[in-house]
């Protein structure tokens, strides 16, 4: 057996941290990086990602929220706890005595509002809550706006990109990977999108940048903007059909097969490949669901028709598996 490292990357995407390094173990190249993760998981040694005594001490408290939830699997409630309880003694505030899950998320998040003041005091940008079911923040230095015109299977538009660079922190996954797998960007609530530079330095014409960051991020943009209410598996699961109909080759299709994961509904990258998956496997191969590779590779065309008549659906149709 060869190590496969978009599986193993695939793991982490679904948060599968302890499931991750027990892969990498199985292979004797990856003695050094097994090495650093039980250093920063299980030993539990910080890295240094800021000369900002302020940030870094900001970054440390998710960094063991990061430990907590991914390595130690301890449930939600007590992750969500010690976040509050770190916060407040951070910010110097009385700690709150909460009892429900519901009052400590919307503490938290009245605390992260605290936190980007602290953070936008210093010279840097902060953008916090949730990524696909997790906290974890975004801290950068710069951004520069660029215009961009960009095609979507229903019409064409123009769209500022948000050029971002100087990352502190890109959430979990970033810290999970050890920066080799993260978000690449985002859309913002007021039709803008966001770009990691970072992760397209010499990459500008590549499917990368043009389809998985530009059309998926757009398609965002535009069902935030088209829609009132759309969460964020069913904004997921759009953007990601955006990527399979303009995507050049079957690749892509197998990262949403390897990613695919209906275990936990709140990760919404891994439950809308999950979701696509099932739909291509009933109306492709009429079956329930096929997680083989080599089943697929003759229908490259056929999962680039299929995904433009789910586009087309309406997005209240994403979660209907028996009826799709």
């Amino acid at each position: 057996m060869e190590y496969n490292i978009q599986y193993f990357k695939s793991l982490l995407i679904q948060g599968k941290l302890r499931q991750a390094v027990k892969y990498l173990s199985d292979f004797e190249e990856n003695k050094d990086l097994v090495k650093k993760y039980y250093e920063t998981f299980e030993q539990k040694k910080d890295i240094i990602r800021s000369d900002n005594e302020v940030i870094q001490r900001i970054d440390v408290i998710y960094q063991e929220y990061y430990r907590i939830v991914f390595w130690e699997e301890k449930p939600e409630e007590f992750a969500l706890r010690y976040l509050c309880e770190s916060f407040s003694l951070l910010l110097g505030d009385e700690v709150p005595m909460l009892k429900t899950k519901e009052a400590l998320i919307q503490a938290i998040e009245q605390l992260e509002g605290k936190l980007k003041k602290i953070v936008e005091g210093e010279g840097y940008h902060y953008l916090g809550d949730t990524t696909a079911a997790w906290y974890g923040p975004y801290i950068w230095k710069e951004t520069v706006p660029t215009k961009y015109i960009i095609d979507l299977p229903d019409q064409t538009y123009d769209l500022v990109v948000n050029m971002m660079e100087g990352f502190i922190s890109r959430s979990w996954l970033d810290y999970l990977s050890f920066g080799e797998v993260g978000t690449g960007g985002w859309a913002g609530d007021e039709g803008q999108l966001y770009c990691v530079k970072q992760c397209y330095l010499n990459k500008m014409d590549t499917p990368s940048f043009q389809l998985s960051y530009l059309k998926h991020e757009a398609q965002h943009a535009v069902d935030k903007m088209n829609y009132d209410s759309l969460d964020s598996v069913v904004l997921e699961y759009r953007a990601k059909l955006v990527e399979l109909i303009y995507y050049p080759d079957i690749s892509k299709f197998l990262d949403f097969l390897l990613e695919a994961d209906k275990t936990n509904t709140k990760n919404s990258h891994s439950y809308a490949s999950f979701l696509i998956m099932s739909k291509l496997s009933k109306r492709i191969l009429h079956k329930d669901y096929e997680e083989n590779e080599a089943a697929w590779l003759p229908f490259e065309n056929e999962i680039r028709n299929v995904a433009k008549e789910l586009y087309r659906e309406h997005p209240d149709k994403a979660y209907k598996l028996d009826h799709s």
